[in-house]
């Protein structure tokens, strides 16, 4: 029970990039797993398909949970699982983690009320990695990236440090 689970749901990739920081960081007692996708992954290179909730949990020391948040929401499988899987999660040490534009504040105050209560009283702490703007992101993504472009400002890209520090909590 020396592994640790990192759960993600991207939309264009930035917050599997942050998940797959983490897991590298933590590596190789972790495993990851897409949960868009329905994929484990080990740090190994081995993929096997399977539901979320077939996962055995109580084979990891933690849980570490992480979501893109788009206009102050998170992506719908992270909140699914959540709802689904809320007594399983409740059952190891639980950590959260948001990729985004908006502030660490900001995005635990849209999230916190979207959680199931059991999951809010017991995940131990949000963090939150930043976000970027992706060429493949969508209409809303595009025009603030040209945005930034036009006024010359440096475009926003993930907290490495916060992923780090993220990853030394969970190594202590």
């Amino acid at each position: 029970m020396n592994r640790i689970l990192v759960a993600y749901a991207s939309k264009t990739g930035t917050t599997k990039r942050a998940a797959e920081m983490l897991a590298r960081s933590l590596a190789p007692d972790c495993d990851l797993y897409d949960l868009r996708r329905g994929m484990l992954q080990t740090l190994s290179g081995t993929e096997t398909r399977m539901p979320f909730r077939s996962l055995d949990l109580t084979a990891y020391r933690a849980i570490v949970l992480g979501s893109a948040m788009y206009i102050g929401r998170p992506v719908k499988p992270f909140l699914r699982i959540l709802q689904e899987s809320a007594s399983s999660l409740t059952r190891q040490p639980l950590y959260l983690f948001t990729c985004g534009l908006a502030t660490a504040k900001e995005e635990q105050s849209y999230l916190w009320p979207l959680l199931p209560g059991e999951i809010a009283d017991h995940a131990k702490e949000l963090h939150h990695f930043g976000g970027e703007l992706c060429e493949k992101g969508g209409f809303f993504q595009r025009m603030m990236r040209k945005d930034y472009e036009k006024k010359g400002l440096a475009l926003p890209k993930l907290d490495e440090v916060s992923v780090q520090q993220l990853s030394a909590l969970l190594q202590s």
